[in-house]
């Protein structure tokens, strides 16, 4: 699937916070790496910031640290309808409100985007501090290369 001016990635965390800050570095990476081809924003703080920067965005993928107890590393993805099954897994965030929380009440205020893929890494730190536990870090070039390739390949 080739990207198009209308899809956005976003990457949520808080870069203080050791493997929240997963999804700030995953956007980051695809920004370097898409030589401007493709949109990418970051949420750092007040999450309900998501329905603003997605509202002109016909597709939207959405990168954020959970802490539901699984193995550090494991990557989860959820799409369309699935994204409620997120609220879950995502609420183990360290945001108040969390991402698949935006989601699902941007879908019943029918201000979410046409199609929507949050993809959840499971963390393993989250103290403070600003190194990537080395499970979490394999995780972010693995979904990283992934993402390129279904967002820029030809």
């Amino acid at each position: 699937m080739r990207t198009d001016d209308r899809t956005l990635v976003i990457g949520v965390g808080n870069d203080f916070r050791r493997d929240d800050a997963v999804g700030l570095r995953i956007a980051r990476r695809l920004r370097d790496r898409s030589d401007g081809r493709l949109r990418v924003a970051e949420v750092s703080g007040d999450v309900t910031l998501l329905m603003e920067l997605w509202r002109p965005a016909s597709r939207v993928v959405v990168v954020d640290a959970c802490a539901a107890g699984g193995n550090a590393g494991h990557i989860s993805h959820w799409e369309g309808g699935e994204v409620a099954q997120a609220v879950v897994r995502l609420r183990g965030s360290t945001h108040h409100l969390g991402v698949a929380d935006v989601i699902t009440l941007s879908q019943s205020l029918h201000h979410a985007p046409e199609l929507v893929d949050v993809y959840g890494i499971e963390g393993k730190d989250f103290s403070f501090g600003t190194d990537l536990s080395p499970e979490v870090a394999q995780a972010a070039e693995n979904l990283s290369r992934t993402l390129q390739n279904l967002l820029l390949t030809e």
